[in-house]
Order: C-alpha cells, then structure tokens, then sequence
C-alpha cells in the first residue's frame, strides 16, 4: 500500500505528463456521451408511451436538444484545432454540470410526485465517464449533490424525497470510492505506456536518446516556424573507444558510455536534445546559441568533465568534438549533421581530444551554377579573383583556414573548384591540402594553389594540389592567364 503523499505525487504526476491524450480522450467520450443521449432519448420518448398510457414529453426533456448540440459542436470544433489541456478540461467539466442539472431538472422539477431514475445511477458513473483529477470528482459530486438535496427538500413530495437523497448520497459515495479505484488503475496504466514510450525513445545504457528519437526532435526543432536565432548541433566522439573495450573490457566500456551520457545530459539544458547515435557517438542540439564562445565554453567543459572520469588509474579519457553552428534559415538535419561530422573528421585528424566549428555561410547561390572557392587571407588578392570568375561560378570566399576548412564541409557537393592560398592563418595551404586528399569527399576535387613563390610548386603537387598559380608581385594576377589556366585544369579534370 502507497501513502497518501505518495499517490498525490502519482496523480500530479499522471496529468502533468498525459496532459495531451487525456485532453483528446475526454472530448471523445463527450461526444460518444451525447450520441448515446440522442439514441436514449429518442428510444424513451417512441416506448414510454406504450407503457404508460397518457404520458406525454414534457417542455423539461426538450431542454436537452440545445445542450447536446451545443456541445457537439464545440468538441468538433476543438477536435479540429486541437485545444490546450486547460480549455478541454473545462469545457468538458461545464458540460457534465450543465448535463447533470439538466438530469436533476427531469427527474425533479419535471416529475416531482415520482422517483428520480436518473440522477443516482450518473452520479456514481461520472468517474467511469471522464478523466479528471481527484478533486474535480470531489467538487463536483459534493456540488450536484447540493443542488439535487435542496431541489428536492423544494419542490419533491416527502415520500419520495427522503428516497431520492438516499439514493444520491450512496451513488456518490460510490462515485468517491470508484474515482480512487479508476485513478489508481489509471496511473498505473501511464506508468506502463511511459515506460513503454522510454524504451522506444531512449538509449537504454546512457539514459538519453536514441538515434531515431533524438533525430526526430531535432528535425522537428529545425523546421520550427518560429526559429529566430542560431542553432548548433554537437558531435562527440570517443578517442581510442576501441582500445577501452579490447582493452579494459566492454563493461569499462559501458560505463564510460554511460558516465558520457550523463555528462551531457547535466551540462546542457532541458530545451536542448541530447541523444547517443550508437557506438561512442554522441549527438547535442541547441536550439538557440548566443554565440561561438558559447560553444567553445561547453566543449572545453566537457573536455574537462570527460578527463575526470576515474574508471581505471592508468587512463585519462577524452573525446573530440566537431560542432555546425548555423542561422535560422537552416531547416536541414543532414546539412547540418554533415557539417558537425566534416568537423568532427577534422578534429580527430590535426590531434584528438580537441574540438572544431564550422560556421555556415548565409549565401544566396544560384542553383543552377558551380561554386568556386576562393582561399585566400589577401582581400585585395581575393577581390582580384572574384572579378576573374564571378561571372562564370557563384563566389564562396574564406580568408583562414578555418574558414575554407568550413565552407568546404557546407558547399563541398557544389565546389568546382578550390582557389587556395598557400600561406593563410590559422591552417595553412599546405594542411589543407593534405587534409582533403586524405577524404573521399574532396580528393577529386580541383586544388589550384596560389604562391608568389615558384620553389613551392614542387611541394604542393606533390601533396596532391591540382596546379599551382604565381602572382605577380604581391597582389596582382594576369586576369587571362588566369582564367586560361584554371579553365585548362577543369576541363582535364573532366
């Protein structure tokens, strides 16, 4: 047996969480409630008077008509629309009140020298009918049942009165005991189909969700209409996962999982999705980012969270973390997620345990053309090469190597072309280079390196650079040798 504290926190608990389905399943029994009052009463009105000669339908009955189509109609109209929880409660509760009055107008004021028929036997159905909180069942029972005592110390005979009140005041305390009953079968019903719910939607060993689940949301969040801000999408990693399992066994393994998901799910808030991809991949969507530092801030957080874990002595464990930071025109998983993985890649590449973000570029492109990227930390160079080729490709200009690593990992099934400086901030020409020839995604893709500096040609073709072009002083190009020479190495490549 539960206290009652305990079943309280139950019940609050039950319609905390079910709010939605009971408000739908009440509006469906009001309606089922009215069409078997129509059936009922046209049935009573054909056969009563074959039972008992002279009886006639009374003004009283006809009362009923309006009620019922008025609320047939507002629960097909909140049906439709899909009310709150509030609004569906009420209306539900104002038309068993006025129901029940309706009840009490028959089986009294319109019948005051005979027994009531009706008001006893729907009292004690009212918690079998409706899904309503505990209280409400109190409140209303205790409030009809007033209503119906005085009406009948009012206007019933007193052989009958004292019978109906009888009547009533058992129907509702059976009604109190049935309410308790039912609310506890109920609960216990929502328990199961919450548990039920947990296990299609979460990760059984982290406690977050799942891939499925977790991907669902976040869709669902990116094609919100009312997304006004930016948005990023974490991907975390595991380094050497696999190490930890062969060699520390699949139950350190399990447990640094699970140590990893709860992390996150403490590190980030409620409004923010969190899920497990499978494996050692996790996955973070924030709906609203104030800016990059905030990222930077959580990923560093969670470097150092992951680095006190204490499973084994001898291990230090860390992660590598690739981030897509994008605007509120993004309504795309899969750019997005592709972006967070491109970042990722990069991230385990130029030294684990570190973290990288990739910024989508908010840029009109046409559709129908290729897009040329120009790398270059020289804007006076980049202007130069934008007037060369804007009108032949759509322009994606970055000026670090972060930046061109970023664009590549947004716009790489459209890049014709990479124009790439040699010596840029941040990554130089030269790691880009070998980075994206140790990708399937950019490996064929045209590199047209730029130095001023002819010795470096050796170099980057070697590392896999598609040509080389060398400025002239230390700004300008020969616009034609240009065009000619990135137009001979395209049409090779094709």
């Amino acid at each position: 047996m539960i206290g009652i504290g305990e079943y309280m926190e139950s019940v609050e608990s039950y319609y905390r969480d079910h709010k939605q389905e009971i408000a739908k399943a009440n509006l469906l029994v009001m309606q089922q409630m009215i069409l078997l009052t129509i059936v009922l009463f046209i049935v009573f009105i054909l056969i009563t008077p074959l039972l008992f000669q002279g009886w006639k339908v009374k003004n009283a009955y006809w009362l009923m008509v309006p009620l019922l189509i008025l609320f047939f109609a507002a629960s097909c109209v909140m049906r439709k629309i899909g009310c709150s929880y509030k609004i569906s409660q009420a209306v539900c509760i104002l038309f068993y009140f006025s129901y029940m009055l309706e009840i009490i107008n028959i089986d009294v004021l319109a019948n005051p020298d005979a027994p009531a028929a009706y008001f006893p036997l729907l009292m004690a159905c009212l918690p079998l009918l409706f899904n309503f909180p505990y209280n409400y069942y109190a409140l209303l029972s205790i409030g009809l049942e007033f209503i119906f005592i005085l009406c009948e110390e009012v206007y019933k005979l007193p052989m009958f009165s004292k019978y109906d009140i009888f009547n009533s005041l058992v129907g509702m305390f059976l009604s109190f005991a049935i309410a308790w009953i039912v609310t506890g079968a109920r609960i216990r019903e929502g328990k199961v189909n919450t548990t039920l719910k947990k296990l299609g939607t979460m990760d059984y060993l982290t406690g977050i969700y799942n891939r499925s689940a977790c991907e669902k949301q976040i869709v669902s969040a990116l094609q919100a209409t009312d997304r006004t801000g930016m948005c990023a999408l974490f991907i975390i990693d595991l380094d050497n996962f696999k190490f930890v399992n062969d060699k520390l066994g699949h139950q350190v393994g399990d447990e640094l999982l699970a140590k990893m998901g709860d992390i996150l799910s403490h590190m980030f808030r409620a409004e923010d999705i969190v899920g497990r991809f499978g494996g050692d991949e996790f996955v973070v969507f924030l709906r609203e980012v104030s800016d990059k530092e905030l990222l930077r801030k959580k990923s560093k957080e969670m470097l150092v969270r992951l680095g006190g874990v204490k499973l084994e002595k001898e291990c230090r464990f860390t992660c590598s973390i690739g981030i897509a930071l994008a605007g509120p025109e993004e309504d795309s998983f899969e750019r997005l997620y592709h972006m967070a993985d491109e970042a990722l890649y990069e991230a385990k590449s130029f030294g684990k345990g570190r973290f990288v973000i990739h910024v989508a570029q908010n840029i009109d492109l046409k559709e129908d053309r290729s897009v040329m990227l120009i790398a270059d930390a020289d804007e006076k160079r980049r202007r130069e090469l934008v007037e060369i080729f804007q009108n032949d490709y759509e322009i994606v200009e970055t000026s670090s190597g972060v930046e061109t690593l970023s664009a590549l990992s947004q716009y790489n099934d459209r890049i014709a072309a990479l124009l790439l400086d040699i010596y840029m901030p941040e990554q130089a020409g030269f790691e880009i280079i070998r980075y994206m020839k140790s990708r399937k995604n950019y490996e064929n893709m045209p590199i047209i390196a730029i130095s001023g500096d002819k010795t470096n040609e050796e170099q980057v073709m070697l590392l896999g650079a598609t040509a080389m072009l060398t400025k002239k002083g230390h700004t300008s190009f020969d616009a034609e040798d240009v065009r000619k020479s990135v137009a001979q190495v395209l049409k090779k490549e094709t």
